[in-house]
């Protein structure tokens, strides 16, 4: 069973973006722009999944201390089962006064010829993404 990290909603813009949708303020499957949020918009969107570092366009600043230095890792673990998945998780940390910011979840896996990688971070966000082990990939193959 997995212990469950401290996440502080008090230190981010935006509690566990959606970078995969096109307005951070639309919740999962919500696809459209809305015009209060074109500024903000762009800062989500994407499909990047970090295995180490932060996405601090995000990070308001500590609510601890009030720092808003480059945050650090703490209690990092990876994991790799016999499968071969990679998991890596780790609590992103003001450097400061150690306070704890938001758990970051990271996995990595090879399936069927693709690279699969998923996030999942208060700070960070959510994200996926597929990429396939060939030079071409087979899903961007004109069909005729």
């Amino acid at each position: 069973k997995k212990k469950k990290l401290p996440m502080c909603k008090a230190c981010v813009h935006e509690a566990m973006p959606d970078r995969a949708s096109n307005c951070c303020s639309l919740g999962a499957g919500e696809r459209s722009i809305a015009s209060h949020c074109s500024l903000t918009c762009p800062f989500f969107q994407g499909s990047t999944c970090l295995e180490k570092g932060a996405y601090l366009i995000n990070f308001k600043g500590c609510a601890s201390c009030q720092a808003v230095d480059q945050l650090t890792e703490s209690n990092r673990e990876a994991q790799e089962d016999e499968d071969g998945e990679e998991s890596i998780e780790f609590v992103h940390t003001c450097p400061r006064c150690q306070h704890a910011v938001a758990k970051h979840s990271y996995t990595f896996a090879v399936e069927d010829g693709f690279q699969e990688y998923t996030m999942q971070c208060l700070l960070c966000g959510r994200a996926a993404d597929t990429v396939s082990v060939l030079p071409q990939d087979p899903r961007k193959q004109a069909f005729f």
